[in-house]
């Protein structure tokens, strides 16, 4: 448990999470996906400065400006319902790290370097 207090106030408990599903995750989570691994942490893990970016640059935004609807959007629903949408959210938050990651310029030149010289040498036989 990590435990953080500012200048004035007592501490409260820390979280990674945003506070639209600290709660689900911190407390109703139960073991359903996606802990203790998901597809979005494995790619994190694995590129942390590409999974950083993606986040600064377009999750951040795109969760806060819909935290209210995405908070209200789970309220009600069976925690095994939570968990589906989750592993949704997870495939497609994945993808598009995958897709902002395809899309740095020097990774596009390397890649399209490869295809024309691969059709080269198919073009040669």
């Amino acid at each position: 448990m990590i435990v953080a207090a500012g200048a004035t106030g007592g501490p409260v408990v820390s979280s990674a999470y945003p506070e639209w599903i600290a709660t689900y995750m911190l407390e109703q989570n139960n073991g359903y996906y996606p802990l203790p691994v998901s597809m979005s942490n494995m790619l994190a893990y694995l590129f942390p400065a590409t999974a950083q970016a993606y986040w600064d640059e377009v999750l951040e935004h795109a969760f806060a400006a819909n935290q209210q609807r995405l908070g209200s959007a789970k309220l009600g629903l069976p925690t095994a319902l939570v968990a589906l949408i989750m592993f949704v959210l997870d495939l497609l938050c994945s993808a598009g790290l995958v897709l902002f990651a395809l899309a740095n310029a020097k990774l596009l030149a390397a890649l399209t370097a490869v295809a024309v010289v691969a059709w080269a040498r198919r073009v040669a036989q």
